[in-house]
């Protein structure tokens, strides 16, 4: 397979992100970044497009954890108190780093805070 099947397949998968279909557009980024990927003089540019948009794709459908091995940031909003919800951020391994903490208390008196990790192997 080529660029221009790897191109055709992430316009096809925006296509799916613009529509608010996530879980039709990670498949296409993923075989699109397999294609890129594979090239031997691989177009760095485009081949980080394309990861972004798959890591992006996957955090839209609420698949944290198969967003972090593509990030080599993440900033996670921690709430002090126990709600209910169907999607929560995913634990961190060992090779994330916390490198910020930036707390706030709302208008209501929540405690919460801005947390940002640092993914210490790379992407």
């Amino acid at each position: 397979e080529d660029p221009k099947t790897a191109a055709a397949l992430q316009l096809e998968a925006n296509i799916h992100m613009g529509l608010g279909q996530f879980r039709r557009a990670i498949p296409l980024y993923q075989r699109a970044l397999a294609i890129r990927e594979k090239k031997l003089v691989a177009d760095q540019q485009a081949t980080t497009e394309t990861m972004i948009k798959l890591a992006k794709a996957y955090i839209a459908d609420g698949s944290y954890a198969q967003a972090l091995p593509l990030a080599s940031t993440a900033v996670v909003t921690e709430i002090d108190a126990t709600l209910e919800g169907d999607a929560y951020a995913p634990q961190f391994s060992s090779q994330w780093k916390q490198t910020a903490r930036e707390s706030h208390v709302s208008a209501t008196g929540l405690n919460y805070s801005f947390v940002t990790y640092l993914n210490t192997l790379g992407v």
